[in-house]
């Protein structure tokens, strides 16, 4: 991804199971995303601790939103 690309965030989540869901969706599109707090929630895995906040280029938002929402991630 590009540094000078604009990223929106699509979803965000406190659970580590959403947060697996999140990403096999998206990679299954092949779209692109940063999770931001991925790794605290890796170190802390306890619910609650850490919000994994997803992040996509703008271009992509729109599809990557109806494809989170399609699957319940809302």
């Amino acid at each position: 991804m590009s540094e000078d690309e604009e990223l929106i965030t699509v979803y965000s989540t406190d659970q580590p199971v959403q947060v697996a869901l999140a990403k096999m969706r998206l990679d299954g599109e092949g779209i692109d995303y940063i999770a931001v707090n991925d790794i605290i929630s890796a170190v802390y895995p306890v619910d609650g601790m850490a919000v994994v906040r997803f992040q996509v280029r703008r271009s992509d938002a729109e599809r990557a939103v109806e494809l989170l929402r399609h699957y319940g991630h809302t």
